[in-house]
């Protein structure tokens, strides 16, 4: 299991986190494109896309979806910064400029779920 193995290594946590949600994201994404997009109704017809999101598990998959998406995204993002820049002023910037990013991405992701 990929948590097993990865949680050994003498890594940072977040660095673990970054393979753990990356593995997790392989499975659900490809489930998300081929159940909800490759299927014209389910992914074009408006009433058919409220009454789904009206399921709680449904809503729960997207929440988890959503934050593990952002976390992975943000560090992976981070990580490339991290490479090419020396610690210092503008690394931090850049790290608190992909931090606001990210929670403005969740706020408003939260947000949509919620509300339908």
């Amino acid at each position: 299991m990929v948590f097993n193995k990865v949680w050994r290594t003498g890594n940072s946590i977040l660095w673990k986190l970054q393979r753990i949600t990356g593995t997790f994201l392989i499975p659900m994404l490809s489930g998300h494109m081929l159940f909800m997009h490759m299927n014209y109704l389910t992914g074009h017809d408006s009433k058919t896309i409220l009454l789904r999101m009206q399921n709680p598990f449904i809503k729960g998959m997207d929440f988890v979806l959503l934050i593990v998406l952002l976390f992975h995204a943000g560090y992976g993002i981070f990580s490339v910064i991290a490479d090419y820049m020396k610690p210092g002023p503008l690394l931090k910037s850049l790290t608190c400029c992909v931090i606001i990013v990210m929670a403005i991405s969740a706020y408003f992701g939260i947000r949509l779920i919620v509300a339908l």
